[in-house]
């Protein structure tokens, strides 16, 4: 029962700086890397070539605050406990995956 207990505490944290970032921030962040570290993965883009992932990163962030919806599923999955990683491989077959075909 701990290990449940644990899993629903807020993801918020206070940075190294003392900046306060609350549990929503910190969630929104959790599932927009999910889905970048995806999307450079099956594109093959490395981590080393800045320019190509933060290109990922920035289009990310752009979809997710385009489609909140997709905000309100992660904070669903982190109340039941659920992967973050797993809501990710859902919208990145539901919204990317197509798109990175057809561009091949």
């Amino acid at each position: 029962m701990l290990v449940k207990e644990s899993l629903n505490e807020s993801m918020g944290y206070r940075t190294i700086f003392g900046t306060e970032v609350s549990h929503e921030e910190a969630l929104q962040k959790s599932i927009r890397d999910h889905l970048s570290d995806i999307i450079t993965t099956e594109r093959g883009i490395s981590e080393k070539a800045f320019s190509d992932y933060d290109s990922v990163m920035a289009e990310v962030k752009q979809f997710c605050e385009n489609n909140t919806e997709i905000y309100e599923l992660a904070q669903e999955f982190y109340e039941k406990g659920r992967r973050m990683n797993l809501l990710a491989e859902q919208i990145y077959d539901e919204y990317f995956k197509n798109e990175n075909e057809d561009s091949e």
